[in-house]
């Protein structure tokens, strides 16, 4: 019920942040019709390494959570009921709004005081106390990774109208099934424009 209930609310204070401490304090390289950037060519360093930002920054949160004074959770290793290697994660919901909140307010505010000043040393230095990854950690990544299920699909459900003319719900399986169960309810006459459209893009889905 509480996950149901805040997940919507959850997620807007997570885009909100997104936006406005991620992008919003960032700068748009360009170079105009003469040919000059706005930036120093030579002084720009590509941050980019191939992995996943938003991993490294759930990472990051997490670790400020087990480091903090009072704990908000504990992940115990433990064996699964097929008998393999499993974790329990015990959470304090009661510690949300007097533990959690202030430390993770704290962080970002230490995160945006290095950022706005751009002291890029020290602020590299305290960040990678928390990202870098831990030998515990990543036995602890195994036993997820082992355990990893495949990203859910959302699959829009339907309204029709049934004989009697009362509302129907037609909902459809989470899968690609489900996906094309989907399609063929909405759109169960013969469509030439949506052929046509198939045909064009056929080119972007070449087998091998």
């Amino acid at each position: 019920v509480v996950f149901t209930d805040l997940r919507g609310k959850a997620f807007e204070v997570q885009v909100g942040l997104h936006e406005l401490l991620g992008h919003g304090s960032g700068k748009l390289f360009s170079k105009d019709k003469n040919g000059v950037f706005n930036f120093e060519q030579d002084k720009v360093i590509n941050p980019l390494t191939g992995d996943k930002a938003h991993m490294q920054a759930c990472y990051v949160i997490l670790r400020v959570l087990m480091d903090s004074d009072t704990p908000v959770f504990n992940i115990e290793s433990v064996t699964g009921s097929d008998g393999k290697p499993d974790l329990l994660i015990r959470f304090d919901r009661n510690k949300l709004e007097t533990i959690a909140k202030p430390v993770i307010g704290e962080f970002l505010n230490k995160l945006q005081i290095y950022k706005s000043t751009s002291d890029v040393s020290s602020g590299q230095l305290w960040y990678n106390k928390y990202s870098t990854v831990t030998d515990d950690h990543l036995m602890l990544r195994d036993i997820v990774m082992a355990r990893k299920m495949p990203r859910r699909l959302f699959v829009q459900p339907h309204t029709s109208f049934d004989t009697d003319g009362s509302v129907v719900l037609n909902e459809f399986d989470s899968s690609f099934e489900g996906i094309i169960s989907s399609f063929l309810a909405r759109y169960p006459n013969y469509d030439t424009e949506l052929e046509s459209l198939w045909k064009n893009d056929q080119h972007y889905w070449k087998q091998k």
